[in-house]
């Protein structure tokens, strides 16, 4: 899952380059909640953080509810367990298609 920083990360490469993004979408909308800041609930003395401030890193009107990838891979358990990076190979592959 992408949040936050990364998110904001993702949605400003997504807007200011022609990044080819390769994987599963983001975990969260390129407008997003973030800016994580502590609290303490007042009884019970328990802390926690919370996200305190929305981030729109390039446009209030982008809606999108995900950044979809261009190339969209799985993420198996079996590929994690056998060593194998699916997404690093399709991104590889499609570097390779834009070469010849």
């Amino acid at each position: 899952m992408t949040f936050s920083a990364a998110q904001t990360f993702a949605a400003r490469i997504d807007h200011w380059t022609g990044a080819v993004f390769v994987g599963q979408p983001t975990g969260s909308k390129p407008n997003h909640y973030g800016n994580e800041r502590k609290f303490e609930l007042p009884n019970s003395g328990r802390r926690g953080t919370i996200s305190s401030g929305l981030n729109q890193p390039v446009s209030a009107r982008d809606e999108r509810m995900t950044m979809t990838p261009d190339i969209a891979v799985a993420t198996r358990a079996s590929d994690y367990f056998a060593g194998a990076d699916p997404t690093l190979e399709a991104a590889m592959k499609a570097l390779t298609a834009n070469r010849q």
